[in-house]
């Protein structure tokens, strides 16, 4: 029974702790991905598999990398929608 005491106690802050954070938090920004694709293939070497990953993103968003294009919108692949 004590046991049970303390978890529910336990339970208690934990729930407590969750609800002030969401109180006390600023408004949060995301412009990140919008969602991924990821697939294999095998390849003729056992063992060996090609692997693919495709990002989806928001052209008009945050940059991908510090190497990429000047302007988000100017990568390869992004079109704007009037």
């Amino acid at each position: 029974m004590k046991i049970k005491s303390i978890l529910f106690v336990n339970f208690k802050i934990s729930l407590l702790t969750i609800f002030l954070l969401f109180i006390i938090s600023n408004n949060a920004k995301a412009d990140h991905l919008v969602g991924s694709d990821i697939s294999y293939q095998c390849t003729s070497t056992p063992g060996i598999y090609k692997v693919s990953l495709k990002i989806y993103r928001d052209c008009a968003g945050a940059y991908m990398c510090p190497g990429c294009a000047s302007t988000p919108g100017s990568m390869s692949g992004c079109t704007t929608a009037n």
